[in-house]
Parts: C-alpha cells; sequence; structure tokens
C-alpha cells in the first residue's frame, strides 16, 4: 500500500507565502492544516482536494485572499471548522460553502463583504457559529439565514448594518449569542 505521512496537525503560520503548489500536501494525511499570517492571494482547489477526507480545520485567516470559487471546499465532507478571517473578500460566490455539512465554525470576521446573498450559506446544517463581524455589511436579507437551523452563535458586530430584513433570524431556533453592537441600526421591528 501507499505510505502516509504520520503528520496529522501542519503549521505553516508566519511564513510569507504566497502561494501553494497544488500537491504540496499530496499523499498526506492531515486533519489541521493552518497557514494564518501568510501572503495567499488564492487557494488551488487540488490543495484541498489532496486534504479530503481527513481535513477537520482549516485555517487560512490573515492572508490576502480575496475570491472563494463556488464548490472550493466541496471535497471536505468533515470539515468542522474554517477560519477565513482577516483575508481581503469582498463578495462569496452562491455555493462557496458547498458540501461542507460537517462544519460547526466559519469565521469570515474582518473582510471587506459588503452584502451577502440569500443562499450564500445554504448547505451548512452543522453550523454552530457564524462570525460575520468587522466587515462591511449594510442589510441582513431574508433568506440568509434561514437554512442554518443549527446556528448558536451569529457574530455581526462592527459592520455598517442600517436594515435587518423582518424574519432575518426566522428559523435559528438554537440561537443563543447574538452580537450586533458596532452597527448602524436605529431600531429593530
Amino acid at each position: 500500500g501507499e505510505a502516509h505521512a504520520l503528520c496529522t496537525h501542519l503549521a505553516l503560520v508566519d511564513l510569507n507565502l504566497a502561494s501553494l503548489h497544488p500537491a504540496v500536501f499530496a499523499g498526506m494525511v492531515l486533519r489541521v492544516l493552518d497557514v494564518r499570517r501568510n501572503r495567499l492571494t488564492e487557494l488551488p482547489a487540488a490543495v484541498l482536494s489532496d486534504l479530503a477526507p481527513s481535513l477537520r480545520a482549516l485555517r487560512l485567516g490573515g492572508n490576502a485572499l480575496w475570491l472563494l470559487p463556488a464548490g472550493i471546499f466541496s471535497a471536505l465532507a468533515a470539515l468542522e471548522e474554517l477560519d477565513l478571517h482577516g483575508n481581503r473578500l469582498p463578495r462569496l460566490a452562491a455555493g462557496a460553502f458547498e458540501g461542507l455539512a460537517a462544519l460547526r465554525t466559519l469565521d469570515l470576521h474582518d473582510n471587506e463583504l459588503g452584502s451577502l446573498e440569500p443562499g450564500t450559506l445554504h448547505g451548512l446544517p452543522a453550523l454552530r457559529v457564524l462570525n460575520l463581524g468587522g466587515n462591511r455589511l449594510e442589510q441582513v436579507p431574508a433568506g440568509l439565514l434561514g437554512a442554518l437551523g443549527a446556528l448558536e452563535r451569529l457574530e455581526l458586530h462592527n459592520n455598517r448594518l442600517a436594515t435587518i430584513a423582518a424574519g432575518a433570524f426566522a428559523g435559528l431556533a438554537q440561537l443563543r449569542r447574538l452580537a450586533l453592537h458596532g452597527n448602524r441600526l436605529g431600531w429593530l421591528a
């Protein structure tokens, strides 16, 4: 049989990495990949598909990612934690999180997100924690959060929220914490 590396947690933090070769992790069985605080602007889909199905945590915070193509994470069915904080994401493609049925934590704080379309967060039935704080969001549209029935914590602080659509939080029966401070909300209906 094929020999696999015994390393299950790989930290490549603060190494000034600008890119990852598509086959860099081929043959590795990683549970945690931590590439925080580098200079990555994109993530080759092949890098992620080589890590499926073992990867449980992917930490990409503090890079310069500006685009997440639809389905980029689709091979990572066992992923439970996805950290994308502190990147340069201005928008999220519909289907960017397709296939992440086991995802429990999604951290998107401190990006440049100006809006999120309904359907952007669909396909995340196990999601418990969603951090969208520190972005440029101006509204929470109806239908954005409705498919997140397991959500317990929602961070929307320090955005530019002026509008939260009626029923925006409908279906969030497990929600225990909702952070809205640091926004432009005049009133809630």
